[in-house]
């Protein structure tokens, strides 16, 4: 599929997002650390420092450019659903045709039928207007707001092909991602274990059709199905590797939990569950301060339950063995002794076990 062409105007304007997304990942969260900290905030719990920054200005200016250089990336004249509009029927067919096949192959399969849980039906995660189910284009949409997501990562894709070298190494010959998206985390799991069975599960209609496009384009025939990850229909034992990106953090507590059991149940005995996910920010106080704000700021409404959750110990409850919880780096390298980031970053984090 070719990219959405961007006028010299868009472009511009997107450029100037990226730069100011930079300053303030930058010199306003130095600022802002330096400010924290004279106010003597390491030493109290995380709602006392919340509530006690809400009177510094600059705060009030970091979390603003937070909230607004987001919403401003979809929503305004030039962002990123102006720019794909014009675009929306070239898109629909191109995405629906490549559907349309996959079906036909027996590697799509999609429910006209299928509910959206309501915590993902009635929340717009990274303010993504209508959620990226909702409109037949929001997996090309998603894409393209994805490239700032991380604004210190050149490559808004690099994260996926580090996370498949960096899982322990296995004989893994069917391999499920699931939240796959649009097959960005799943398809570098062909070229790590290219002999593997590739399977994706996704609420998203729209980001799945995108999936397949993505695979078909790479010669890839992964399996793509609309499931939810708490209860899939898959028989017991199906899968040596069950892996997730940037998944947890958007699931209730309750829907994790389902989830653990339920990866319990898909696993062959030995198989590996892994993710890479935003836990045990580091940084005592100043790095939950940060990043419990950005869930707040950014609609991601179970950033901190998550966190604030032992999903080490819930694994072990659920079946799995050796569970273990390691710092990832995303290219960008790791805090510093003291924990604390020199720009801001998710706070990255691998996390694997084997089911017993």
């Amino acid at each position: 599929m070719k990219d959405v062409p961007l006028t010299q105007s868009q472009r511009g304007y997107h450029d100037f997002l990226r730069a100011a997304k930079l300053h303030w990942s930058r010199e306003m969260y130095g600022a802002l650390r330096q400010d924290f900290a004279n106010r003597g905030l390491d030493a109290v719990d995380v709602d006392a420092a919340e509530t006690a920054m809400r009177e510094s200005t600059l705060y009030k200016f970091f979390g603003w450019f937070e909230r607004n250089l987001q919403k401003e990336k979809y929503e305004s004249q030039r962002g990123i659903l102006a720019i794909v509009e014009p675009y929306r029927e070239e898109l629909k067919r191109e995405i629906d045709a490549a559907a349309t096949d996959g079906i036909a192959a027996g590697l799509l399969r999609l429910d006209a039928d299928f509910e959206q849980p309501a915590y993902y039906r009635n929340t717009d995660f990274h303010q993504h207007p209508g959620g990226v189910w909702s409109d037949e284009i929001a997996g090309v949409a998603y894409e393209i707001g994805r490239q700032t997501t991380m604004p210190m990562n050149v490559d808004p894709y690099g994260v996926h092909d580090l996370l498949a070298r960096r899982i322990p190494k296995g004989k893994y010959q069917r391999i499920l991602d699931i939240g796959c998206g649009t097959g960005r985390s799943t398809l570098p799991f062909a070229k790590v274990y290219p002999g593997a069975e590739l399977y994706g599960i996704d609420l998203s209609a729209p980001c799945l059709k995108l999936a397949h496009l993505h695979a078909r384009e790479r010669g890839v025939d992964a399996h793509w199905s609309q499931q939810r990850c708490e209860a899939t229909d898959f028989p017991d034992g199906s899968f040596d590797l069950i892996h997730s990106t940037f998944l947890l953090h958007e699931l209730p507590p309750k829907a994790i939990a389902a989830t653990v059991r339920e990866a319990a149940r898909l696993l062959a005995p030995g198989g590996v569950f892994a993710h890479l996910d935003f836990h045990s920010p580091p940084g005592g106080t100043w790095g939950q301060f940060i990043h419990y704000g950005h869930g707040r700021r950014n609609n991601e409404v179970f950033m901190r339950p998550f966190c604030e959750m032992d999903f080490l110990a819930l694994e072990k409850e659920s079946g799995f063995s050796e569970a273990a919880m390691t710092p990832f780096d995303d290219g960008t390298g790791l805090p510093g002794k003291d924990g604390i980031a020199k720009a801001w970053r998710f706070p990255f984090q691998l996390l694997v076990a084997r089911k017993a």
